[in-house]
């Protein structure tokens, strides 16, 4: 690396801010393997120097702190930092263990880089990986969590129907791709509580507690839609039975109807302000001149 320092040198902002997307990578690389082979050795938090990890602390989690102050000190650094993660996960070693891709997923899933999702999806199918893939559930899994949070509505459905298409997808991974898609938009509850309806069912007998946190999320995005579709009739002056929204919504428009006539604007409540006070502490009149 081109100007790496020591490990346990402190400075790290000011040194990576220097350092190429190549210069990244080979750090990622080096780190991620030491953290794959000894997850449970403290060699470690050594191994991304100059910073000194926390064994008691997630790696991928303080290393991500890390690069979010690096980009409010220089964002072409921090670019930098997700094009060498981008390299990383889209060459994987045909030979690479589980556990260092899955290390490399969750950085992928903190620093979004591009073209991470058909590049794993690609790796999966290799036959090295197909001889023992059950070894890679876990690291499947970090991959639907790290895509979830970050790759667009049309990759991730694209991304759910090749695992289907692999068999290598679970109903706990609807649970994430829930979760994210009505994060983007609640408006679209329903239609997304239909494409997962099956995966919905089977998470429901194997994993009640996860499921009932989804259905409570699934509530909470109906609302708010309902909220959202109410939205522009609150202030309009359209007689309600003139309204084309279903009952649910015209409940909505009522109460918010209500809540917006006994709205007070903010000179209305200068002036209210004023008179209270004037009230209190009569001001100075002025003396009129004969």
């Amino acid at each position: 690396m081109s100007s790496e320092p020591a490990a346990g040198e402190p400075g790290f902002i000011e040194q990576a801010a220097e350092w190429s997307a190549e210069d990244f990578a080979q750090w990622f690389r080096r780190g991620a393997a030491a953290h794959a082979d000894a997850p449970d050795d403290d060699y470690w938090t050594v191994s991304f120097p100059p910073l000194l990890l926390n064994y008691e602390k997630d790696p991928v989690d303080q290393i991500a702190a890390h690069l979010e102050h690096l980009a409010k000190k220089s964002q072409s650094a921090y670019l930098n930092a997700c094009v060498g993660v981008g390299q990383l996960v889209c060459n994987i070693p045909s030979r690479a263990s589980p556990e260092y891709v899955g290390f490399l997923l969750r950085l992928a899933g903190s620093t979004h880089p591009p073209g991470f999702v058909r590049a794993f999806i690609r790796h999966i199918q290799t036959p090295i990986v197909q001889a023992d893939i059950e070894a890679w559930y876990s690291a499947i899994t970090t991959f639907v969590v790290a895509a979830s949070s970050c790759a667009p509505d049309e990759e991730l459905s694209w991304l759910t129907l090749e695992l289907r298409r692999l068999h290598l997808w679970r109903p706990t991974h609807a649970r994430f791709c829930i979760l994210e898609k009505l994060k983007a938009d609640p408006r679209n509850w329903l239609e997304i509580r239909t494409e997962f309806a099956a995966d919905l069912k089977r998470l429901a007998r194997e994993d009640p507690p996860a499921a009932r946190r989804v259905a409570a999320e699934l509530a909470k995005a109906h609302q708010t839609a309902i909220e959202l579709e109410a939205m522009p009739y609150v202030e309009s002056e359209t007689p309600i039975d003139d309204l084309r929204v279903s009952d649910e919504v015209m409940s909505q428009i009522v109460t918010q109807r209500s809540q917006y006539r006994q709205y007070v604007s903010p000179q209305e409540d200068r002036d209210k302000t004023i008179a209270e006070i004037e009230n209190i502490i009569p001001f100075p009149k002025r003396h009129e001149e004969h």
